[in-house]
């Protein structure tokens, strides 16, 4: 008695073929995801820890409800820089398959 062939028949070569094409791309999208997060949570480290207020009327300064001298403004620039780098790697770990965006330059 001879058998039907089936005409969806898979070989183990083709199969494992299959797999490498589909799971390379996706590993290397999670990978790329992760590093854009450990990015962004390092900025949000920093964007937080520099805790400023800044009253654009009288152009003064406060930090954590102290007056800051103007020497000390650089890390207002600092902590707008890390929240700015913060939001654009957020962005890129939500979309880790779209090209970044160049972001700003720190501040000197």
């Amino acid at each position: 008695m001879k058998m039907k062939r089936s005409w969806f028949r898979i070989k183990l070569r083709t199969l494992i073929l299959l797999v490498a094409v589909i799971g390379l791309p996706i590993g290397l999208t999670l990978n790329r995801r992760s590093r854009f997060q450990r990015l962004a949570d390092y900025h949000q480290k920093y964007a937080s820890e520099l805790d400023i207020n800044y009253d654009h009327k009288s152009d003064t300064l406060y930090f954590i409800g102290f007056k800051v001298p103007p020497i000390q403004r650089l890390s207002k620039n600092r902590s707008i820089w890390h929240m700015q780098m913060f939001q654009k790697y957020q962005k890129a770990a939500v979309r880790p398959w779209m090209p970044v965006e160049a972001g700003p330059s720190p501040p000197a």
